[in-house]
């Protein structure tokens, strides 16, 4: 495996949790990952020990960005008054690293929770274009409000486990399944899970991809 982005270590909060995912292993089959030529990873998250240790059994590439600094960064610059023009240059211009590659299996665990809805139009529009034509992906989305608003810091521990380290006070912005599906179409959601702690957890795809099975 080849780490497209070297980021210094993160420290790892004494209540970490692990969970199961019934969505994860849908993406993250045998055959997926022992594809021919090398997969290509696009993580919003931090460097995670476990994601590295996981995806490094496999010939794969994975750009981890971590996004949550930097988009929370952005939504204290935003006035309101910018096109969809402007959010697009803005947003293309917060990670140059990504250089309009494109990825395979993409990793957004709470990021769409960072930014308010219009900026988060534009967030959808920028995973367009990062997006493989037989793209897929996994994410979670904050669904009730009466949960206590935290950034959670993931990774993956093997195809159906997933740990948060780490999770840090923040306001975070809550989208319905409806707005989200609208913003990130030609994107879909294929399936989502609501967990009891208020997490809404989501596979997508791009709609030319083949099915996921399972």
């Amino acid at each position: 495996m080849k780490l497209a982005q070297t980021l210094a270590p993160t420290s790892t909060s004494p209540t970490s949790s692990r969970s199961t995912s019934r969505l994860l292993p849908r993406l993250l089959t045998q055959e997926k990952l022992e594809q021919g030529g090398r997969l290509r990873i696009l993580d919003f998250g931090r460097a995670s020990s476990q994601s590295l240790q996981f995806f490094g059994q496999y010939p794969c590439k994975l750009h981890v960005l971590e996004a949550a600094p930097t988009l929370l960064a952005w939504r204290q610059q935003l006035t309101g008054e910018e096109t969809d023009a402007d959010l697009h240059q803005q947003v293309q211009a917060l990670f140059p690293t990504l250089s309009g590659e494109q990825f395979d299996l993409i990793l957004l665990w709470d990021t769409f929770n960072y930014v308010p809805a219009r900026a988060l139009e534009a967030l959808c529009w920028l995973l367009n274009t990062q997006a493989a034509q037989h793209c897929a992906g996994h994410g979670f989305m904050l669904h009730k409000k009466t949960v206590a608003q935290q950034l959670r810091h993931c990774g993956v521990v093997d195809e159906n486990t997933i740990e948060v380290s780490r999770q840090d006070s923040c306001e975070l912005y809550v989208h319905t399944r409806k707005f989200v599906t609208h913003a990130l179409s030609p994107i879909n959601i294929e399936h989502g899970i609501l967990h009891s702690d208020g997490w809404l957890e989501y596979i997508f795809r791009k709609h030319d991809a083949p099915a996921v099975k399972g």
